[in-house]
């Protein structure tokens, strides 16, 4: 493990294995763990860069950059790229996984940019998020002391935010390799770095032409999804006629009050994508 200090006293940590991370964790009180540092620099508008007082880099962990798959299951370490995910394809990740980081920057900031900071941002800019909460995702976090698995839907809820203000390190992502029939992912509102934003998922199964399974994920300032909502429709037979789809949208207001959503213009574009999906469902 190397130390460095700059002339503004940030101390900075390159550790080179899981064993130092720790340590580092255990032993220094709110140290930001830092991968590509893309979050870092993202919302700093002043000529000269500030630093936490104290840093991890992560990028030295060799467990932290592994990706593999099994039969059932896709695995990321926390310091994965989001370049090197979509450079998988399609036709490896979840479709709606490969739009969202597709979407998310320019190849460069990509490249620099992790799997792992991107879902600690929990921010509407974080596009991991809404596809790893719709495909049930899971993640490993480590801190000083202990070891633990969390969903990523547990972790963006509002109720975890003393987690997320705790120094802790995403280790690993790991999510199932389900197929999805339908799978249908948008980013919606402003792409100015301060605008209004929001994602829009929505994935499907059927069986016998009739809806199977069914979850939709919709992450603004906060977190939207209802398995209410989603058990509605199972077992639906498929298209879905005018008048079904015409019902479903406005029994969908039960679940997701116009009033809470962060603007007029968001939920008016979530209940069109809403009605945009279960169009194109056959």
């Amino acid at each position: 493990m190397r130390l460095y200090k700059n002339s503004e006293s940030s101390v900075i940590y390159y550790v080179k294995s899981l064993g130092q991370l720790c340590a580092v964790l255990r032993n220094v009180a709110q140290v930001q763990p830092v991968g590509g540092g893309t979050g870092l620099v993202q919302y700093q508008i002043t000529p000269v860069l500030t630093l936490p007082s104290h840093l991890v880099v992560l990028n030295g962990v060799p467990e932290l950059k592994v990706i593999s798959k099994t039969e059932h299951f896709l695995e990321f370490g926390g310091a994965v790229s989001l370049q090197a995910i979509v450079q998988l394809g399609r036709k490896n990740i979840p479709v709606a996984l490969h739009e969202a980081l597709s979407h998310a920057a320019n190849p460069g900031i990509r490249t620099l940019a992790t799997i792992g900071g991107n879902i600690a941002g929990t921010r509407p800019h974080a596009s991991a998020l809404a596809p790893l909460i719709a495909l049930d995702a899971k993640m490993e976090v480590r801190t000083g002391h202990e070891n633990f698995w969390i969903s990523v839907a547990h972790y963006a809820h509002a109720r975890s935010d003393t987690l997320r203000h705790r120094s802790h390190v995403i280790t690993r992502i790991r999510l199932p390799t389900d197929y999805w029939d339908f799978s249908y992912y948008r980013r919606i509102g402003s792409r100015a770095l301060f605008g209004e934003r929001a994602d829009f998922v929505f994935l499907a199964q059927q069986q016998k032409n009739a809806l199977s399974e069914m979850r939709m994920v919709f992450f603004s300032d906060v977190v939207m999804r209802n398995r209410e909502f989603d058990n509605l429709l199972l077992g639906r037979a498929i298209p879905l006629s005018a008048g079904d789809i015409a019902a479903i949208v406005y029994r969908s207001r039960e679940f997701f009050a116009p009033e809470s959503f962060k603007s007029a213009y968001i939920a008016h574009c979530f209940f069109h994508l809403l009605e945009d999906c279960l169009r194109r469902l056959r």
